[in-house]
């Protein structure tokens, strides 16, 4: 069975840095599907599509667009199918969480 994990990451800042660290890890695939030029295409980003993989896992990626959003998509991910074989879900952020008060 495959492993499923989602990173949930606050912007494109941290997505981008998630996509360059996970790249230069060979045990992993890039989807060609994300990438133009050999970088991350954010546009091409879907909740739904995979990031990178190998036989035994796929990595999922979202981009919040801001704290403030994590609400929102805490209440909405159980309704993506997909989603229901997820064996983790890592959420990165680089500020101070004190905005997270809105929860």
């Amino acid at each position: 069975m495959i492993k499923k994990i989602l990173f949930v990451c606050e912007g494109t800042t941290e997505l981008y840095l998630l996509y360059k660290i996970l790249k230069k890890n060979d045990k992993v695939k890039v989807n060609e599907e994300i990438e133009e030029n050999g970088n991350i295409k954010m546009s091409n980003l879907k909740l739904e599509k995979y990031i990178f993989s190998n036989e035994n896992i796929e990595i999922f990626a979202y981009n919040l667009e801001g704290v403030s959003n994590l609400k929102k998509f805490i209440e909405n991910i159980s309704k993506i199918r997909i989603f229901s074989e997820l064996r983790k879900i890592l959420f990165i952020f680089d500020g101070w969480l004190q905005q997270l008060k809105i929860l």
